[in-house]
């Protein structure tokens, strides 16, 4: 099973691949507010298994195979990518920056002594946040994705599944002591952790993003552990949530490994070690399309 998040203790740095797409043969649905389309040369990056080093790459959503990306040095849990296209790969000491369709890094992202691990991309300052991404930091924040991170330290407070809305506010999945998990949010130009109070508890998280409107939240429903894996769309206002849409996905039925959202799509896996199911977002329902990967732990939707 893979490692689905990695808890450290809490320090604050300040993704996501957005929008809208014409019908295609497919059947796909455009999201007309949301900002950025999966277009003609998005690439699919998958990356194998834990501490792997390879990166599957598929031209998305048609899934060609492509050329496959070796990193220099075994990578560990996550892969992100932000609104440019970039491809980042966290893993111990560094944080390895590729350029859409690139075969090699195009910078190498410092970070002494720690392990990166879950990134997201800032749509509006380019900032590149990672979680462990600095000795001591839940969070470290590197300026434009380049140079040394920015620590931002809150003791107490573990984070997981970050994701930047349009406006540079920091998503997450926050936990304390008291409260083991919750959505929290840095704001933009913030260093303080604000809990958003749902109208509905979500007891499990298991990935989250934001979709170009809303905090898509990966969760199961309550009750048997059959019940399917659904998105609860939470529409934050303050320090207010509300779950505006529950989204079933037929065939979804792995809560413990992630999803991407690009444009009106979303990709997740059909089962454990199965294949990645493409379903239309936000509608749901019957999947659209299916990528079949050799192997898989996490990935990501570049755009260019």
């Amino acid at each position: 099973m893979k490692y689905r998040s990695l808890a450290l203790t809490f320090s604050i740095v300040a993704l996501m691949a957005g929008c809208g797409r014409q019908p295609n043969s497919l059947g796909f649905t455009p999201l007309a507010s949301a900002s950025r389309a999966t277009t003609s040369g998005s690439l699919l990056y998958v990356l194998n298994k834990l501490s792997g080093r390879k990166l599957y790459v598929y031209s998305f959503p048609a899934g060609t195979p492509q050329k496959n990306v070796l990193l220099p040095t075994v990578g560990w849990a996550y892969v992100c990518s932000d609104s440019k296209g970039y491809v980042y790969a966290p893993t111990y000491g560094v944080v390895f920056k590729y350029a859409h369709g690139g075969q090699k890094p195009v910078a190498y992202l410092q970070s002494k002594g720690a392990q990166g691990q879950a990134c997201a991309g800032d749509p509006k300052t380019g900032n590149l946040a990672v979680i462990g991404g600095a000795t001591n930091c839940t969070f470290a924040i590197f300026k434009d994705a380049k140079g040394k991170p920015i620590c931002l330290n809150e003791p107490g407070i573990i984070a997981q599944y970050p994701s930047y809305d349009d406006r540079g506010d920091l998503f997450f999945n926050g936990g304390t002591k008291e409260d083991p998990s919750f959505l929290a949010e840095i704001p933009a130009g913030s260093t303080k952790v604000i809990k958003i109070t749902l109208n509905h508890d979500i007891s499990n998280y298991y990935d989250l993003q934001w979709d170009g409107e809303d905090v898509a939240i990966q969760a199961k429903l309550p009750g048997t552990l059959d019940q399917p894996v659904v998105i609860e769309r939470v529409h934050v206002s303050g320090t207010k949530g509300t779950i505006v849409k529950t989204i079933r996905f037929k065939g979804w039925a792995n809560q413990t490994e992630y999803f991407w959202i690009s444009g009106n799509l979303i990709v997740a896996p059909l089962s454990f070690g199965g294949p990645l199911g493409i379903w239309n977002y936000p509608a749901g329902g019957k999947k659209v399309g299916s990528i079949a990967v050799p192997h898989f732990l996490s990935w990501t939707v570049s755009v260019p």
